[in-house]
């Protein structure tokens, strides 16, 4: 069982790349510093979350307490969880089943492929578990506060958060590994990742708009008891369906009794032995999905296919085209970057319209909106328009990952004949494209949100192509300085990637400063664009010589 731990902790470290946290010896001061960072950014994400489940919670408990039905708070809690996990555990095992190579090594090992897939599978079930355990402590919490039940209680929601996990993910496994199998196109890694890339954005929009639905009506306790009288038939009917949920529910309701212990030790049997008998079950066609996973078909071209194909690939171009074209396709190369990057410029608009138009009615009439409405008539709707804009164009991470990105390559690219200083260029270019794509949608959005004018909205453009671009060349800057090179994970170069972090927090706060000065001190229209439209351009021009020296001197430096 020694080879089985050793699994499942390489698993885990990779999945959740931890290597730096758990590397103690190899510390340094600067990696601390960053490691205490990283650790204050997953405190806010966690404090996020916690703040999203207590207001589940609580407009669950309420509207469930109007109607005199409060214990079936842990009825909902548990069909939430259940959902939850199916969905974001099947994305998860999904995105997880092949890993950089990794398997293809494991697979030449003397390991039982029960092993391999029981290791997986706990590593995503390691998780699933901390939500499952997040969210039905937050409800025993409100439940407990409100009702003051015997201590058996917890002790029944502690073991039900630890289970309701295990049926949902092995159903997800269950699905995949014939999945797998099959399909074909499925069978490589760049496919996987866009696929797991659309199903993740598409169930983030559907979560979002029931939990702004949900947040309405929390004004309203009437709305909200109704909205949980309309889905009681739905639960009780699934609760009979689905057993894990329906005995929780019931050992947590009479938790002083015998039969919440009967309940209990069934819900421990039917959980462990779903997952168990799964795995033995799928093993065998899981391993042999694996084999051959990611490989590429090579076609062979007749003369008249290969005199076309040399010469549309091999055609003669300026080195700085072809150092951007080298960008934009490994941008695409990669889903997990484009997805998590310049798709920001679409999907932030798309959330904040999914919110506006879930709360239009508290949105308006709430006073801090009234204000930020009146600001706009008045004539500031130019500045919230340069601002917007500016903050998708410089958010898309791709100036403060650029030389990141690149850490596997650069070994190669340092040894060819090539100018430092152009191919450090050609990120910045590369990075402008989707300042521009970011300046147009931010300011046509908010210039049509508020009936801009022309001249105005295009005054926006130009200070928010301008800050951006500013915002860009800092990011860019940074990344050389700085980059993060030791990763093994594509995700880790701009998820995890504390540059790309200090690069947002940083545009914010220059944006909220922007707005502040242009609001507080009713700067006009022409000194707005000298100040925040034409200074940043000459301070980015005057700038890039500088850069492109220091980019030349810290890519010699750097110890690949």
């Amino acid at each position: 069982m020694k080879s089985f731990a050793s699994l499942v902790k390489l698993y885990i470290k990779s999945f959740y790349n931890l290597s730096p946290f758990l590397d103690l010896k190899k510390l340094k001061p600067a990696q601390v510093l960053k490691n205490l960072g990283i650790a204050l950014v997953a405190l806010l994400v966690l404090v996020n979350f916690g703040f999203l489940f207590v207001s589940v919670n609580l407009a669950m408990y309420w509207g469930l307490a109007m109607l005199g039905l409060q214990n079936l708070l842990f009825l909902v809690s548990s069909l939430t969880i259940t959902v939850f996990v199916f969905v974001i555990g099947f994305i998860t095992a999904l995105s997880t089943y092949y890993i950089n190579g990794m398997e293809n090594h494991l697979l030449v090992l003397p390991l039982a492929p029960w092993k391999l897939l029981a290791a997986k599978f706990i590593a995503v079930y390691s998780s699933m578990a901390a939500v499952s355990m997040a969210f039905m402590i937050t409800s025993m919490a409100i439940f407990g506060f409100y009702e003051g039940p015997k201590p058996l209680f917890y002790l029944w929601g502690f073991m039900g958060a630890l289970l309701l996990p295990m049926p949902p993910l092995a159903l997800s496994y269950l699905f995949l590994v014939p999945m797998m199998s099959v399909a074909g196109f499925l069978r490589n890694r760049r496919a996987v990742m866009l696929f797991t890339g659309v199903l993740g954005l598409l169930c983030a929009i559907g979560f979002n708009m029931y939990f702004q639905s949900l947040m309405s009506k929390m004004a309203d306790t009437e709305a909200l008891s109704v909205m949980m009288q309309n889905s009681l038939p739905l639960s009780i009917a699934a609760a009979g369906a689905y057993f894990p949920a329906g005995l929780l529910w019931k050992a947590m309701t009479v938790p002083e009794q015998a039969a919440a212990f009967i309940q209990s030790a069934a819900n421990l049997l039917l959980c462990l032995g779903t997952s168990i008998v799964s795995i033995f079950a799928l093993a065998g066609a899981y391993t042999r999905s694996l084999l051959g996973f990611n490989e590429e078909s090579v076609k062979r071209l007749s003369a008249s296919e290969l005199k076309g194909f040399l010469g549309k690939k091999l055609k003669r171009k300026p080195v700085i085209l072809a150092l951007v074209d080298r960008e934009i396709k490994n941008l695409n190369r990669e889903p997990v970057y484009l997805l998590n990057g310049p798709f920001v410029i679409i999907l932030l608009p798309l959330i904040m319209l999914i919110v506006f138009l879930a709360q239009k009615e508290a949105f308006l009439a709430d006073p801090d909106s009234a204000k930020i409405i009146e600001l706009a008539g008045s004539g500031f709707a130019m500045v919230i328009a340069a601002a917007a804009g500016a903050f998708l164009g410089s958010g898309s991470s791709i100036a403060a990952t650029a030389l990141s990105r690149d850490a596997k390559d650069l070994a190669s690219i340092k040894s060819l004949p090539l100018d430092m200083g152009l191919f450090m260029f050609a990120k910045l270019v590369h990075a402008e494209i989707f300042v521009l794509l970011g300046s147009i949608v931010g300011c046509a959005l908010v210039s049509l949100m508020f009936s801009i004018g022309f001249a105005d909205s295009l005054t926006a453009f130009i200070m928010a192509l301008a800050m951006a671009s500013f915002i860009n060349l800092a990011a860019l800057w940074l990344d050389t300085a700085r980059p993060k090179l030791g990763w093994t994970n594509p995700i880790a170069a701009m998820k995890q990637n504390m540059n790309s972090v200090i690069a947002i927090l940083g545009a914010m706060g220059l944006l909220g400063l922007f707005s502040v000065a242009a609001i507080k001190f009713d700067i006009e229209k022409g000194m707005l664009l000298l100040f925040f439209g034409l200074a940043p351009i000459l301070a980015s021009l005057a700038a890039l010589p500088f850069y492109k020296k220091y980019a030349v001197k810290r890519l010699a430096e750097l110890d690949l």
